[in-house]
């Protein structure tokens, strides 16, 4: 994940998902702002590599794992 200064057009990394840990591997669709915090989901990763829904701090760039999908249960993947 990155972000844009409006300023300059100078880009930072924000968040990474590369090693596909905590918070996810794969961050799909668009992201949901909601005080601070942006949501969004991620096609793999997880407890299960199912995917993910996790929460990114707008200010930190710290990320949190709020679900982990778990496959026959609950679904896998999420695309959007």
């Amino acid at each position: 994940m990155f972000k844009l200064d409006s300023g300059t057009g100078a880009e930072t990394v924000f968040s990474s998902f590369k090693s596909g840990g905590a918070i996810g591997r794969g961050p799909v669709a668009g992201l949901i702002y909601n005080g601070g915090t942006l949501y969004g989901t991620a096609s793999q990763g997880g407890r299960e590599g199912d995917g993910t829904v996790f929460a990114v701090d707008a200010k930190t760039g710290a990320g949190t794992r709020l679900y982990a999908f778990k496959g026959d249960a609950d679904g896998e993947s999420p695309l959007g």
